[in-house]
């Protein structure tokens, strides 16, 4: 019996060594968004966005202004005329829709791609931060449902990211 009661009690001193473990949690959208690098990769972003929306705009009013065109003529040429010019229009759209799509997706990826190069920056800065502070486990924000935000150490690592990233390749 005492050697239950004993096995009993290293076995409850055990589980409470255990229980100690540090968990915190951390935004990586908050740090893309506000830390400096991020912030100048957004910019970029924004900038090649915005000129191929410009591109495109004036692809887009132009077809606008040939299909505008072509419904004009439609009682001036001949039948066989008006649905060569018009399949000609549909041809130019289909492609218009293709490039714009294949841009798209382009910039999806370059997006992706330059977020997931910041995580990976961020990931020894990160677990550094954990080392030296007894963290055991940093889960990101978008993978829990609810959290004290005392737990959150999002502020602490975007000012050493801003410390020690410049620029995010």
């Amino acid at each position: 019996m005492k050697k239950f009661l004993l096995f009993a009690f290293f076995l409850l001193l055990s589980t409470s060594l255990f229980a100690e473990t540090t968990i915190v949690y951390i935004d990586i959208n908050k740090i893309l968004n506000k830390s400096d690098a991020g912030q100048k990769t957004i910019k970029i972003l924004e900038a090649d966005l915005k000129k191929n929306n410009e591109k495109f705009k004036v692809i887009e009013d132009e077809l606008k202004k040939e299909e505008k065109g072509i419904i004009a003529k439609k009682n001036v040429i001949s039948d066989e005329d008006f649905n060569k010019k018009l399949f000609d229009l549909r041809k130019k759209i289909k492609e218009y829709r293709i490039a714009k799509s294949s841009n798209i997706n382009n910039f999806n990826e370059k997006k992706q791609t330059l977020t997931n190069n910041f995580v990976k920056v961020i990931n020894p800065i990160i677990a550094d931060y954990a080392s030296k502070n007894n963290i055991s486990i940093v889960i990101r924000k978008e993978h829990m449902v609810v959290g004290k935000t005392e737990l959150d150490i999002s502020e602490k690592i975007l000012k050493l990211v801003n410390e020690q990233i410049k620029e995010i390749k």
